[in-house]
């Protein structure tokens, strides 16, 4: 038999083994479950008594009510009539799992196919134009901006991130910094619009360059937060 073809491990069902094998000697009952592993493993036993003595490690005379539990086959083979009808099951549901493996790794490979299928330079001039447009979303500036609003937006930038970690402090943080608990009800809620903030200036600094004029106004929403923040701080 060809590896590929054997089956190395088969169902087992602990309550059926103790009942069908209760009136038998520990020795053979070790006999018992040690010729059922070869019997799966080889596709059945070898018809002789002393190679299978050998194998189970239990004299002639206590093998015969061992061997009671297997039958000859037509190819001369002794098999286990239950093993058997559980073999032709495991086999049955692994060639179902290989022909849905085959056929999704089928579908997958049309996918690809299809994908690919294009002329290259086409593909390359969409990956292009696709790269391009996410750095122009991300990356591009909105506005930009001159040294005076830049420094406004550093302090109100510093004082957005003093108050998140105040909040931060003193509450219940799980291993990714996640708060997991709170005091006040709205504290969730402020956190969130402290953050947003803090996102939108940092999107706006990006855009200043000491070359630029200052003719750019600061996007609205931004603008006064230093000084609100400020005056929070001193009250």
């Amino acid at each position: 038999m060809k590896d590929k073809d054997r089956l190395f491990q088969f169902p087992f069902f602990p309550a059926d083994f103790l009942v069908s094998t209760m009136l038998l000697k520990p020795d053979q009952r070790g006999a018992y479950i040690t010729l059922l592993c070869h019997a799966w493993i080889e596709d059945g036993l070898e018809d002789n008594e002393e190679l299978l003595c050998q194998l189970a490690g239990i004299k002639p005379a206590k093998m015969k009510e061992v061997l009671k539990r297997f039958a000859r086959d037509s190819d001369g083979k002794l098999r286990h009539p239950r093993m058997e009808r559980v073999r032709e099951e495991v086999k049955a549901l692994r060639d179902k799992r290989a022909k849905a493996g085959k056929k999704g790794a089928e579908v997958k490979w049309q996918s690809h196919s299809k994908a690919t299928s294009l002329p290259m330079a086409k593909r390359c001039d969409t990956i292009a134009s696709k790269t391009k447009q996410n750095k122009a979303k991300h990356l591009t500036p909105q506005t930009p901006l001159g040294t005076a609003d830049r420094i406004g937006l550093e302090h109100a930038q510093k004082l957005l991130a003093d108050e998140i970690k105040s909040i931060l402090n003193g509450r219940c943080l799980d291993a990714t910094g996640d708060v997991i608990s709170w005091s006040r009800e709205d504290d969730p809620n402020r956190l969130r619009e402290l953050r947003e903030q803090e996102r939108e200036i940092k999107s706006t600094l990006m855009s200043f360059s000491p070359r630029e004029q200052q003719q750019a106004s600061i996007p609205p929403g931004i603008e006064g937060i230093a000084e609100l923040l400020a005056r929070g701080k001193k009250a």
